[in-house]
């Protein structure tokens, strides 16, 4: 919480209380530096409608950008949703897509690409997110 918070106020991430990220604590990774958390990231399986899963709350200290801190916890979960049998990869961002379409090799899709319950989530929260997708 501490670590994305900034971020969350700068809304470029979303908002997620403790309980939030604490139902879905098993999604989350981080990324350390001699026992310091630098950066992390969740990946959010979704299943069963689709063999997909959403790459989210990507994040890394402003020291510590530029350094591959981001490619490397994309990766992460890229790898991890292989594993699981994740056929595609999504992201939704209001202002890291050039990031992503980059750095990670993401196209922008449509909201009609997400899992129902997911697209209701997207059209509810008002952030004109783009979509981003990945096929694995």
């Amino acid at each position: 919480m501490r670590l994305i918070k900034n971020s969350v106020q700068a809304e470029e991430l979303v908002k997620r209380s403790e309980q939030d990220i604490l139902q879905k604590i098993q999604d989350f990774f981080v990324f350390e530096i001699d026992k310091n958390v630098i950066g992390c990231v969740a990946l959010h399986d979704m299943r069963p409608e689709l063999p997909a899963a959403e790459m989210a709350c990507l994040y890394v200290s402003n020291g510590h950008e530029n350094q591959g801190v981001g490619r490397k916890l994309m990766r992460y979960v890229e790898d991890r949703a292989r594993e699981m049998g994740m056929k595609q990869l999504f992201a939704l961002s209001t202002r890291a897509f050039n990031y992503f379409q980059q750095k990670g090799g993401y196209v922008e899709g449509a909201a009609e690409m997400l899992p129902v319950e997911r697209r209701e989530k997207y059209a509810l929260s008002g952030r004109n997110s783009k979509v981003l997708y990945k096929a694995l």
